[in-house]
């Protein structure tokens, strides 16, 4: 089941694409023990077969190791897809296709995000879809150990509903415990960030307007943050999805070598709604740049260890 926030319908989250894939390796192995064959099928709705598809896709390159092209070039037999849109009001300004979505938990199983060998998977389903509650902290792992989106603290605990809304002592016991040393807030201060920095945590303001893009200066703070902070950062803006998910796609790109595509298609798994309106076109226009980025990046890592490597090997003891 996905809830929308608007128009958008999709894709299913992660919690729910584990669920699919073994409930799915199971059935098969049934009907391969019994010489059957296994059939899945969905509604005549659009969306549902756009949904069905990203799970048959998920289920292929996590489950069965076949590569995202391979999987891709399979799907294209069950065209056409309706496109995934952001949660945003009015019309879409980016089409995020089905074969996006599949690319990007490729990518992500590449890199070592996910790990979904059944029936030893290293995957949390318990715990994934608790905190992903509102009530229970509204938090996802977009890069496990190191990027955490959640959304906004208030001050005071009130009642929006039937839940009890968040305040920043409510994070610290879970963010000890998951090695989280930063806060990274990128909206209004809604809270004192004190109430952060008094048990420990580092905090970082990083404002932009709700649904606007990063200026360079701002993204190239937060991804020098994330680069030289020694922990995980735990990163919000109002509800964690817009501006959050844009920065945090922005160094996946960077340092793991994600296309824009595989990037919002994986993030919008992990934590629907994220990456809205111009904020998807923006990562799309510095996608280049990223890549040069990261590259330099990782060849000024390599020079400064074969320098240290070189200096070790060639200290003498004294007389």
């Amino acid at each position: 089941i996905y809830y929308p926030f608007f128009k958008d319908f999709g894709p299913l989250d992660l919690g729910l694409a584990f669920r699919f894939c073994r409930k799915t390796a199971q059935l098969l192995q049934e009907a391969e023990s019994q010489g059957k064959h296994l059939i899945f099928f969905t509604g005549p709705s659009p969306q549902y077969k756009a949904n069905a598809a990203v799970l048959v896709g998920i289920f292929q390159v996590m489950l069965l190791q076949r590569s995202a092209e391979r999987v891709c070039s399979l799907l294209q037999t069950m065209e056409p897809f309706l496109p995934f849109r952001d949660p945003s009001r009015g019309p879409s300004c980016f089409d995020l296709q089905v074969y996006d979505c599949v690319r990007g938990i490729a990518k992500a199983k590449e890199v070592g995000f996910l790990d979904w060998h059944l029936p030893e998977s290293s995957f949390n389903l318990a715990e994934y879809e608790h905190y992903e509650q509102v009530e229970n902290g509204d938090l996802n792992w977009i890069v496990p150990g190191k990027l955490l989106a959640f959304s906004g603290p208030s001050a005071s605990p009130y009642m929006i509903g039937t839940y009890t809304t968040h305040t920043p002592e409510d994070y610290h016991k879970y963010f000890s415990h998951k090695g989280i040393t930063a806060v990274v807030r990128l909206n209004n201060k809604l809270y004192d960030g004190e109430r952060f920095t008094s048990a420990g945590f580092n905090m970082h303001e990083l404002f932009f307007s709700d649904g606007s893009c990063p200026s360079e200066k701002i993204l190239q703070t937060f991804l020098h943050i994330a680069e030289t902070e020694n922990g995980a950062l735990a990163v919000h803006c109002k509800a964690g999805l817009g501006r959050t998910g844009v920065l945090i796609c922005a160094y996946m790109m960077k340092h793991y070598g994600f296309t824009p595509e595989e990037a919002m298609g994986y993030i919008r798994i992990c934590r629907p709604g994220s990456v809205i309106g111009p904020q998807q076109n923006f990562l799309i226009a510095k996608a280049k740049q990223l890549q040069q980025e990261g590259r330099a990046f990782r060849e000024a890592r390599r020079v400064r260890s074969s320098r240290l490597l070189y200096r070790t090997s060639h200290r003498y003891p004294r007389d």
